[in-house]
């Protein structure tokens, strides 16, 4: 079994280019679990939240998936 976590931070100004300012932070973590030679079962998660300046919005969303890799 191996484990992964990571984070990422942004931050864009977008001024005087027609975008707007916002922040992102980013968090992901995975399990991997190796039952056998040349097999690897995952699972993944990651949220993720952006900070806009009016008029935009902020959000904040989870992704998720399962991966299965099998290799001869």
């Amino acid at each position: 079994v191996a484990t992964n976590l990571g984070a990422s931070y942004l931050q864009f100004n977008g001024d005087g280019t027609g975008f707007a300012n916002f922040k992102q932070i980013d968090v992901q973590g995975n399990v991997v679990w190796k039952p056998v030679t040349g097999l690897a079962l995952s699972a993944n998660v990651e949220y993720r939240h952006v900070d806009r300046t009016a008029p935009a919005t902020d959000g904040g969303a989870y992704v998720g998936f399962l991966r299965v890799q099998r290799d001869f």
